[in-house]
């Protein structure tokens, strides 16, 4: 708030009292002259700085003012005193290029959710062929959609199972360029699951989203590059770049840019009927009041079930 305008609302103060104690005569005289005059004087000032809500020396002068004061003051502790944590712009990107019926059921309630919240969801559905791989699109679509201060992306098979869970406060908590979980294999050679990332915009998101949008896919077969085809790269990309270890020892995980958390604080895993999946490690498993579930790994039918079953379809 401006500095003039905060003295002249002081002023206001100490004069409002001044002149209730004085009294209502006019021609009392004081320091500065008759009360009329001071009046005046505060009423000619109010009209070269103050805003519209105190053109005269009102009671609703005194409570705009005093209203003023109290969001100038909130803007600079946002969330604290009693004050209201001011909301970050936020967007949700999902790519569904190939309609399904899973990923049908999972993205109305994450459009719900953005409803809720006033979150901003944009849903891709067209291909853009002039890539390497669709693959890389969600990455493409990301950079070509942050005009907010974080983008939250999404797999088109990721639903919110967790209403009340508000993306600002998970950035808060982890607050870094990029925020992404572990895989359910993360100590087996593949640490990171790019199902679910939370981006902040900077230079470094920005030109880490240029890389992703015209990568080509792995060949080396590491980090199932056998059988994915962005997050391999991804996580090359980082690894190389000292952002993440290519060998974590513990789930958490905190570099310059890049915050690695576990699946039970996002991207928790709900899938079936594959032997490759039954050693599953627990905490990779959605549980009931977890914030999101991915539907991964299992056939289309059993992915629609998963989500009829956990409530996310009705």
């Amino acid at each position: 708030m401006r500095g003039d305008l905060i003295f002249l609302l002081s002023l206001l103060s100490i004069s409002s009292v001044t002149i209730l104690y004085i009294g209502s005569d006019s021609s009392y005289e004081y320091i500065y002259g008759t009360t009329e005059t001071l009046k005046r004087r505060i009423r000619d000032r109010l009209h070269d700085v103050a805003p519209k809500c105190c053109e005269e020396l009102t009671k609703e002068c005194f409570a705009c003012a005093t209203g003023l004061l109290v969001e100038d003051f909130c803007k600079r502790h946002s969330g604290e005193y009693g004050c209201p944590k001011k909301q970050i712009p936020i967007k949700i990107v999902t790519l569904h290029t190939k309609p399904n019926d899973w990923c049908d059921c999972a993205i109305k309630s994450v459009t719900k959710y953005s409803k809720l919240h006033n979150y901003e969801h944009i849903v891709i559905r067209k291909t853009n062929t002039s890539l390497h791989h669709v693959k890389f699109q969600k990455y493409y679509e990301v950079l070509n959609h942050f005009t907010s201060s974080v983008i939250l992306l999404l797999d088109c098979d990721i639903a919110i199972t967790n209403m009340t869970i508000k993306i600002e406060d998970v950035f808060d908590k982890y607050k870094n360029d990029l925020i992404i979980s572990r895989d359910a294999l993360w100590n087996k050679g593949v640490p990171i699951n790019s199902g679910v990332i939370l981006f902040k915009k900077s230079n470094w998101t920005l030109n880490l989203l240029k890389k992703m949008s015209h990568a080509k896919q792995l060949t080396a077969g590491k980090y199932l590059s056998n059988s994915l085809v962005d997050q391999p790269v991804l996580t090359d990309l980082l690894v190389r770049d000292n952002m993440l270890q290519q060998h974590p020892k513990k789930q958490f995980e905190h570099s310059q840019h890049v915050t690695v958390v576990d699946q039970q604080v996002m991207n928790s895993f709900y899938r079936r009927g594959f032997e490759f999946f039954k050693n599953d490690p627990e905490d990779s498993k959605w549980k009931p009041g977890n914030w999101m579930v991915h539907v991964t790994g299992s056939k289309g039918s059993e992915r629609l079930k998963i989500l009829q079953e956990i409530g996310v379809c009705d």
